[in-house]
Protein backbone atom coordinates (compact mmCIF):
# COMPACT_ATOMS: atom_id res chain seq x y z
CA UNK A 1 0.00 0.00 0.00
CA UNK A 2 2.77 2.39 0.74
CA UNK A 3 4.39 1.40 -2.78
CA UNK A 4 0.75 2.77 -4.50
CA UNK A 5 1.07 5.90 -2.57
CA UNK A 6 4.33 6.66 -3.33
CA UNK A 7 3.75 6.21 -7.19
CA UNK A 8 0.77 8.63 -6.59
CA UNK A 9 2.68 11.13 -5.47
CA UNK A 10 5.15 11.12 -7.63
CA UNK A 11 2.78 11.07 -10.64
CA UNK A 12 1.20 14.00 -8.56
CA UNK A 13 4.73 16.07 -8.68
CA UNK A 14 5.44 15.39 -11.93
CA UNK A 15 1.79 16.94 -13.40
CA UNK A 16 2.45 19.86 -11.38
CA UNK A 17 6.06 20.12 -12.44
CA UNK A 18 4.61 19.34 -16.31
CA UNK A 19 1.88 22.05 -15.54
CA UNK A 20 4.09 24.72 -14.01
CA UNK A 21 6.94 24.24 -17.03
CA UNK A 22 3.46 24.86 -19.46
CA UNK A 23 2.39 28.19 -17.29
CA UNK A 24 5.71 29.50 -18.23
CA UNK A 25 6.59 28.58 -21.54
CA UNK A 26 3.36 30.28 -23.16
CA UNK A 27 5.49 31.72 -25.72
CA UNK A 28 7.89 29.35 -26.52
CA UNK A 29 6.67 28.32 -30.15
CA UNK A 30 8.53 28.58 -32.77
CA UNK A 31 6.23 31.67 -34.23
CA UNK A 32 7.02 33.64 -30.87
CA UNK A 33 10.59 33.35 -31.39
CA UNK A 34 10.79 34.55 -35.25
CA UNK A 35 11.66 38.47 -33.99
CA UNK A 36 14.57 37.11 -31.65
CA UNK A 37 17.07 37.98 -34.34
CA UNK A 38 16.52 41.47 -33.20
CA UNK A 39 17.50 40.81 -29.55
CA UNK A 40 20.93 42.63 -28.58
CA UNK A 41 22.46 45.66 -28.05
CA UNK A 42 23.30 47.79 -31.19
CA UNK A 43 24.81 50.39 -32.73
CA UNK A 44 22.60 51.85 -35.75
CA UNK A 45 24.15 53.32 -39.00
CA UNK A 46 22.84 55.06 -41.73
CA UNK A 47 23.67 53.75 -45.72
CA UNK A 48 26.60 56.24 -45.42
CA UNK A 49 28.03 54.31 -42.34
CA UNK A 50 27.26 57.00 -39.80
CA UNK A 51 26.38 55.92 -36.98
CA UNK A 52 22.69 57.43 -36.21
CA UNK A 53 21.77 56.08 -32.86
CA UNK A 54 21.73 52.79 -30.14
CA UNK A 55 19.29 50.32 -29.58
CA UNK A 56 19.14 47.96 -27.08
CA UNK A 57 16.14 44.81 -27.65
CA UNK A 58 15.08 42.88 -24.54
CA UNK A 59 12.83 40.06 -23.61
CA UNK A 60 9.88 40.57 -20.57
CA UNK A 61 7.24 39.17 -19.45
CA UNK A 62 8.68 35.28 -19.60
CA UNK A 63 9.78 36.02 -23.34
CA UNK A 64 6.08 36.70 -24.34
CA UNK A 65 7.50 40.52 -25.07
CA UNK A 66 10.42 42.28 -26.63
CA UNK A 67 10.78 45.85 -26.04
CA UNK A 68 12.84 48.25 -27.76
CA UNK A 69 14.90 51.01 -26.47
CA UNK A 70 15.91 53.53 -29.02
CA UNK A 71 18.69 56.45 -28.80
CA UNK A 72 19.90 59.11 -30.98
CA UNK A 73 20.73 62.90 -30.69
CA UNK A 74 17.82 64.45 -29.27
CA UNK A 75 15.18 61.36 -29.21
CA UNK A 76 14.36 58.56 -27.21
CA UNK A 77 12.07 55.93 -27.83
CA UNK A 78 10.09 52.39 -26.79
CA UNK A 79 8.45 49.82 -28.62
CA UNK A 80 6.48 46.81 -27.55
CA UNK A 81 6.73 44.24 -29.52
CA UNK A 82 4.59 40.92 -29.06
CA UNK A 83 3.05 37.72 -31.11
CA UNK A 84 -0.56 37.44 -31.03
CA UNK A 85 -1.89 34.43 -31.00
CA UNK A 86 -5.61 35.11 -31.81
CA UNK A 87 -5.02 36.37 -35.08
CA UNK A 88 -1.59 34.99 -35.92
CA UNK A 89 0.10 38.43 -36.32
CA UNK A 90 2.90 40.26 -34.96
CA UNK A 91 2.20 43.64 -33.29
CA UNK A 92 4.21 47.19 -32.50
CA UNK A 93 3.63 49.88 -30.40
CA UNK A 94 6.00 52.95 -30.37
CA UNK A 95 6.00 56.11 -28.64
CA UNK A 96 8.66 58.30 -28.42
CA UNK A 97 9.75 61.93 -26.69
CA UNK A 98 8.89 63.79 -29.94
CA UNK A 99 5.33 62.36 -29.94
CA UNK A 100 5.88 59.98 -32.88
CA UNK A 101 3.57 56.89 -32.29
CA UNK A 102 2.86 53.83 -34.72
CA UNK A 103 0.88 50.97 -34.08
CA UNK A 104 1.65 47.99 -36.37
CA UNK A 105 0.35 44.49 -37.83
CA UNK A 106 1.97 42.38 -39.82
CA UNK A 107 4.13 38.86 -40.25
CA UNK A 108 6.99 36.91 -40.36
CA UNK A 109 7.43 36.53 -44.26
CA UNK A 110 10.91 35.02 -46.50
CA UNK A 111 12.77 35.54 -43.22
CA UNK A 112 11.64 39.21 -42.92
CA UNK A 113 9.60 40.85 -40.23
CA UNK A 114 7.20 42.55 -41.83
CA UNK A 115 4.59 45.35 -40.17
CA UNK A 116 2.40 48.03 -41.40
CA UNK A 117 0.87 50.50 -40.06
CA UNK A 118 -3.46 51.00 -41.08
CA UNK A 119 -4.08 53.71 -43.48
CA UNK A 120 -3.12 56.97 -42.32
CA UNK A 121 -5.50 60.51 -43.78
CA UNK A 122 -2.61 62.68 -44.99
CA UNK A 123 -3.36 66.35 -46.28
CA UNK A 124 -2.60 65.23 -49.99
CA UNK A 125 -2.44 61.65 -49.97
CA UNK A 126 -3.24 59.22 -47.89
CA UNK A 127 -0.53 56.59 -46.60
CA UNK A 128 0.87 53.74 -44.82
CA UNK A 129 3.97 53.10 -42.59
CA UNK A 130 5.69 49.77 -43.59
CA UNK A 131 9.29 49.00 -41.85
CA UNK A 132 10.89 45.51 -42.83
CA UNK A 133 13.41 43.85 -40.40
CA UNK A 134 15.59 41.33 -41.85
CA UNK A 135 18.97 40.20 -40.77
CA UNK A 136 21.67 39.18 -43.02
CA UNK A 137 24.84 36.80 -43.15
CA UNK A 138 27.18 38.31 -40.67
CA UNK A 139 24.67 38.94 -37.94
CA UNK A 140 23.37 42.48 -38.69
CA UNK A 141 20.21 43.65 -39.08
CA UNK A 142 19.05 45.61 -41.52
CA UNK A 143 15.34 48.08 -40.68
CA UNK A 144 13.94 49.66 -43.53
CA UNK A 145 11.00 52.10 -42.72
CA UNK A 146 9.14 53.16 -46.20
CA UNK A 147 6.06 55.41 -46.64
CA UNK A 148 3.72 53.85 -49.06
CA UNK A 149 0.50 54.12 -51.32
CA UNK A 150 -2.28 52.04 -51.24
CA UNK A 151 -0.85 49.71 -53.98
CA UNK A 152 2.35 49.15 -51.31
CA UNK A 153 4.24 51.95 -54.04
CA UNK A 154 7.11 53.80 -52.00
CA UNK A 155 6.39 57.12 -51.77
CA UNK A 156 9.85 57.85 -50.13
CA UNK A 157 11.71 56.31 -47.47
CA UNK A 158 11.39 57.66 -43.58
CA UNK A 159 14.32 55.92 -42.16
CA UNK A 160 17.27 52.96 -43.30
CA UNK A 161 19.50 51.73 -41.19
CA UNK A 162 21.92 48.98 -40.26
CA UNK A 163 22.48 47.47 -36.75
CA UNK A 164 25.99 46.46 -35.68
CA UNK A 165 26.22 44.45 -32.21
CA UNK A 166 28.39 46.70 -30.02
CA UNK A 167 31.55 44.85 -29.06
CA UNK A 168 32.56 44.74 -25.01
CA UNK A 169 35.76 46.20 -23.59
CA UNK A 170 37.31 42.70 -23.70
CA UNK A 171 36.12 42.03 -27.22
CA UNK A 172 37.02 45.46 -28.49
CA UNK A 173 40.92 44.88 -27.14
CA UNK A 174 40.48 41.26 -28.16
CA UNK A 175 39.17 41.88 -31.69
CA UNK A 176 41.12 41.92 -35.13
CA UNK A 177 42.52 45.39 -36.17
CA UNK A 178 44.43 44.95 -39.01
CA UNK A 179 43.86 41.90 -40.96
CA UNK A 180 46.60 41.94 -43.65
CA UNK A 181 47.96 44.67 -46.20
CA UNK A 182 45.15 46.27 -48.68
CA UNK A 183 47.94 48.39 -50.32
CA UNK A 184 51.46 49.67 -51.25
CA UNK A 185 51.89 53.18 -52.34
CA UNK A 186 54.99 55.26 -53.36
CA UNK A 187 55.94 58.52 -55.07
CA UNK A 188 57.79 58.26 -58.37
CA UNK A 189 58.79 60.92 -61.30
CA UNK A 190 56.88 59.54 -63.85
CA UNK A 191 54.03 56.21 -62.51
CA UNK A 192 53.32 55.95 -66.27
CA UNK A 193 56.53 54.86 -66.54
CA UNK A 194 57.33 53.07 -63.74
CA UNK A 195 53.99 51.03 -64.34
CA UNK A 196 55.68 49.55 -67.74
CA UNK A 197 59.07 49.15 -66.18
CA UNK A 198 57.57 46.84 -63.80
CA UNK A 199 54.87 45.17 -66.47
CA UNK A 200 57.87 44.66 -68.83
CA UNK A 201 60.15 43.27 -66.08
CA UNK A 202 58.48 41.81 -63.37
CA UNK A 203 54.97 40.84 -65.19
CA UNK A 204 53.03 43.03 -63.47
CA UNK A 205 49.92 42.95 -65.21
CA UNK A 206 49.07 46.89 -64.86
CA UNK A 207 46.40 49.07 -65.35
CA UNK A 208 45.30 53.07 -64.84
CA UNK A 209 45.74 52.65 -60.72
CA UNK A 210 48.56 49.96 -60.78
CA UNK A 211 48.16 46.70 -60.14
CA UNK A 212 45.94 44.45 -58.39
CA UNK A 213 47.53 41.25 -56.36
CA UNK A 214 44.63 38.68 -56.18
CA UNK A 215 44.98 36.13 -52.87
CA UNK A 216 42.72 33.61 -51.11
CA UNK A 217 41.53 33.89 -47.46
CA UNK A 218 43.18 31.42 -45.63
CA UNK A 219 40.05 30.80 -43.19
CA UNK A 220 38.29 30.66 -46.29
CA UNK A 221 39.60 29.45 -49.14
CA UNK A 222 36.26 30.51 -51.57
CA UNK A 223 36.91 34.66 -50.31
CA UNK A 224 38.99 36.62 -52.81
CA UNK A 225 41.09 39.83 -51.60
CA UNK A 226 43.40 41.95 -53.01
CA UNK A 227 46.48 44.23 -52.20
CA UNK A 228 46.71 47.20 -54.50
CA UNK A 229 49.84 48.16 -55.77
CA UNK A 230 50.11 52.01 -57.24
CA UNK A 231 52.68 55.06 -58.42
CA UNK A 232 52.21 57.69 -57.45
CA UNK A 233 53.49 61.08 -58.68
CA UNK A 234 55.90 62.91 -56.56
CA UNK A 235 53.92 66.03 -56.52
CA UNK A 236 50.30 64.15 -55.33
CA UNK A 237 49.26 65.30 -51.96
CA UNK A 238 47.20 62.56 -51.83
CA UNK A 239 50.10 61.25 -48.81
CA UNK A 240 49.93 65.10 -46.85
CA UNK A 241 49.90 65.39 -44.22
CA UNK A 242 52.75 62.84 -44.00
CA UNK A 243 55.73 64.11 -45.89
CA UNK A 244 57.56 60.25 -46.84
CA UNK A 245 57.99 58.96 -50.07
CA UNK A 246 55.47 56.01 -49.08
CA UNK A 247 51.87 55.08 -47.36
CA UNK A 248 50.39 51.55 -46.78
CA UNK A 249 47.22 50.78 -47.10
CA UNK A 250 46.25 48.37 -44.25
CA UNK A 251 43.05 46.16 -44.08
CA UNK A 252 41.10 46.02 -41.49
CA UNK A 253 37.52 44.94 -39.95
CA UNK A 254 34.69 47.12 -37.87
CA UNK A 255 36.32 50.15 -39.13
CA UNK A 256 33.99 52.40 -36.80
CA UNK A 257 34.51 50.88 -34.00
CA UNK A 258 38.28 50.70 -34.98
CA UNK A 259 38.73 54.53 -35.25
CA UNK A 260 36.34 55.05 -32.32
CA UNK A 261 39.00 53.17 -30.15
CA UNK A 262 41.64 55.01 -31.57
CA UNK A 263 40.73 58.17 -30.56
CA UNK A 264 40.29 56.97 -27.51
CA UNK A 265 44.05 56.17 -27.06
CA UNK A 266 45.15 59.66 -29.10
CA UNK A 267 45.67 58.57 -32.00
CA UNK A 268 45.30 61.34 -35.05
CA UNK A 269 42.58 61.07 -37.27
CA UNK A 270 43.54 62.97 -40.36
CA UNK A 271 39.88 62.64 -41.90
CA UNK A 272 36.19 61.41 -41.79
CA UNK A 273 35.53 58.21 -42.85
CA UNK A 274 34.57 57.72 -46.20
CA UNK A 275 31.96 54.97 -47.89
CA UNK A 276 32.45 53.77 -51.19
CA UNK A 277 30.60 50.60 -53.12
CA UNK A 278 34.03 48.97 -52.74
CA UNK A 279 34.45 50.23 -48.88
CA UNK A 280 35.07 51.97 -46.34
CA UNK A 281 38.32 54.27 -45.69
CA UNK A 282 40.38 56.88 -43.05
CA UNK A 283 43.53 57.72 -42.69
CA UNK A 284 45.42 58.33 -39.52
CA UNK A 285 48.89 59.17 -38.49
CA UNK A 286 51.38 56.97 -36.37
CA UNK A 287 53.91 57.81 -33.86
CA UNK A 288 56.80 59.06 -36.50
CA UNK A 289 54.49 60.80 -39.12
CA UNK A 290 53.60 57.94 -41.30
CA UNK A 291 50.15 58.39 -43.23
CA UNK A 292 48.48 55.24 -43.04
CA UNK A 293 45.29 54.22 -44.85
CA UNK A 294 42.62 51.71 -43.29
CA UNK A 295 40.54 50.26 -45.42
CA UNK A 296 37.35 47.62 -44.73
CA UNK A 297 36.89 46.07 -47.96
CA UNK A 298 34.13 44.92 -50.08
CA UNK A 299 36.03 42.23 -52.19
CA UNK A 300 33.22 41.59 -54.49
CA UNK A 301 32.48 45.28 -55.92
CA UNK A 302 36.41 46.10 -55.46
CA UNK A 303 36.88 43.33 -57.94
CA UNK A 304 34.98 44.79 -60.37
CA UNK A 305 36.74 48.06 -60.92
CA UNK A 306 39.94 46.45 -61.11
CA UNK A 307 41.49 45.77 -64.84
CA UNK A 308 45.57 44.57 -64.05
CA UNK A 309 45.21 42.10 -61.67
CA UNK A 310 48.37 39.91 -61.53
CA UNK A 311 47.60 36.20 -59.61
Amino acid sequence: MKNIFFILFILLCNGVLAQSNSVNCSCCAKENRQFDFWLGDWDVFNKLGMKVGENKIVVLQDSCLLQENWISNGQTGTSYNFYNNSDSTWNQVYIDNLGTALNLKGQFLKDKMVLKSQKIIGEKNDYYNRIVWSKDSVGNVNQKWDIVDEEDKVLYIAFEGIYKKKLTTSKLESMKKVTGIGGIFFKCKDPIKMKEWYKTHLGLNTDDYGATFEWRDNENPEKKGQTQWSPFSQNTKYFEPAQKEFMINYRVENLELLVEQLEKEGVTIVDKIETFEYGKFVHIMDMEGNKIELWEPKDDEYEKIVGGVTK
